[in-house]
């Protein structure tokens, strides 16, 4: 397991090191090959620990779909101010991870926020309710994805060193479709991290950039965004959850665009 004070000032990639190349790619045909079923991830934010996410994957009652399952819950400080964000998504794929129904519970700062929709006939139709009002959200797409799968879209491709791809995803968080950028960049290690061999895959979405390592099991493992000001790693549950019974995570504050 990652051990978050290994960290100390290794937040780049001059703390990985290139390894041997795989001769045939990381690849799965379905979500039903992958060999977890959920995984939780601590998020740090300059150093402090600031809240968790987590994925869950079942098969669906309808054949051949996938429920999915996914929690975040980071806290940070905003200009002397606590912001808390809180995101539950329930989406149901198809095996090629498009986007078939979704339901979503936004909370920012106890302001609540559901979307539900579904994809059909080439048109994402969504009813999004607030305290205050309801609307409808409508667009044309063509294959679209949830945010929450960006890192097991390349798994579906083959995790191949130089292989890149581009997608669209549905951004409950902004409530827009996000075109996505993916490069597998390289097959690397980092003893400094304890980080065995993993695929370091560079996603590009909203403007922003991440840094993911994928290992042979289909972990994601760690991620750097920010520049490492944003650090997400593999932990249990209850690793992932003891933040809420902490006080510290309160000490930073966020001066520059919203992480997530």
């Amino acid at each position: 397991m990652f051990i978050i004070w290994s960290i100390g000032g290794c937040t780049s990639l001059r703390c990985f090191r290139k390894t041997g190349l795989l001769q045939r790619p990381v690849k799965i045909r379905n979500l039903s090959e992958l060999s977890w079923r959920e995984q939780w991830q601590g998020i740090v934010f300059n150093g402090d620990k600031v809240g968790f996410t987590r994925l869950k994957i079942n098969p669906a009652v309808e054949a051949g779909l996938y429920n999915i399952a996914s929690e975040t819950y980071p806290s940070v400080r905003f200009m002397g101010i606590d912001k808390m964000i809180h995101l539950i998504g329930f989406e149901t794929v198809r095996p090629d991870l498009t986007l078939s129904s979704f339901h979503y519970e936004l909370k920012m700062d106890a302001q609540p926020l559901w979307i539900d929709g579904d994809v059909r006939e080439g048109q994402l139709r969504a009813i999004l309710t607030s305290a205050s009002k309801k609307r409808i959200l409508q667009k044309p797409v063509n294959l679209v994805y949830p945010a929450s799968t960006v890192n097991l879209y390349p798994l579906l491709k083959g995790l191949v060193v130089g292989d890149h791809y581009r997608y669209e995803v549905f951004d409950p968080h902004t409530q827009t479709l996000s075109e996505v950028e993916q490069t597998v960049e390289a097959f690397e290690q980092s003893h400094q991290l304890m980080i065995e061999p993993s695929f370091r895959i560079e996603t590009v979405m909203l403007g922003q950039r991440a840094s993911t390592w994928i290992n042979l099991r289909r972990e994601a493992i760690f991620e750097l965004r920010l520049n490492g000001i944003i650090i997400m790693y593999k932990e249990d549950e209850s690793r992932a959850r003891s933040y809420l019974s902490e006080t510290a995570w309160a000490r930073r504050t966020l001066s520059s665009t919203s992480a997530l």
